[in-house]
């Protein structure tokens, strides 16, 4: 799993930046990448994206992670699993 920033832009010009957490599996075709969950409000350091993409995916896993989770990603994580285990569309394989 990864997060990538996505820039949308309007009609008017402006520029929006959304953020998702994508999952990249093989398929009979190749290598593909699903989103997730679009994740907003969020204003996580880029540099704590891994750390959080890791710490979702040990959870959702039922992993048990030996390390710490950084103070800094944990309400974002939190906030992750709160909205991934309300959204009926995704799933998680």
């Amino acid at each position: 799993m990864y997060i990538r920033a996505v820039d949308t832009k309007t009609k008017t010009g402006k520029t929006y930046t959304k953020y998702q957490l994508i999952e990249s599996y093989r398929s009979e075709k190749g290598p593909r990448q699903r989103i997730i969950l679009t994740l907003t409000d969020f204003d996580l350091d880029k540099p704590l994206w891994p750390a959080l993409a890791r710490a979702v995916s040990e959870r959702l896993g039922g992993v048990e992670s030996i390390f710490a989770e950084d103070e800094r990603v944990k309400p974002y994580l939190e906030a992750i699993l709160a909205g991934y285990s309300c959204s009926p569309e995704a799933t998680f394989l």
